[in-house]
């Protein structure tokens, strides 16, 4: 398990690059998901994402699993004149992890 299961980065680092090569490297996109980076945000795979998708807000993420760990995450990479922000809703609606809700939206000065 410690190698190669729930508790390993090294699983969800190839998982990560995986989809990282996949994806598009010169078009904006928003990838979330239910990451199990159990290991917070010094883990590999959550690092790798956040250097793709470098709009995503740099606030320290909200715990959305037992009010403690961040397994759940949004990450952004929009193009000029867009703002996100994201946020861990205080509700889990039934789930065992609380909702995260990302909102994108024109900057006013794009509008100008």
């Amino acid at each position: 398990w410690l190698k190669g299961g729930l508790l390993s980065d090294t699983a969800r680092g190839r998982q990560a690059a995986a989809l990282l090569q996949a994806l598009p490297p010169d078009e904006p996109g928003i990838l979330g998901g239910d990451l199990n980076t159990w290991l917070g945000v010094n883990e590999p795979a959550w690092q790798a994402f956040r250097r793709r998708f470098a709009d995503t807000p740099g606030e320290r993420p909200e715990p959305t699993f037992r009010d403690r760990l961040v397994l759940d995450h949004l990450f952004f990479d929009v193009p000029a004149g867009w703002q996100v922000s994201r946020r861990v809703l205080p509700d889990r609606y039934g789930s065992d992890h609380h909702p995260v809700i990302g909102t994108l939206r024109r900057s006013d000065t794009a509008l100008q």
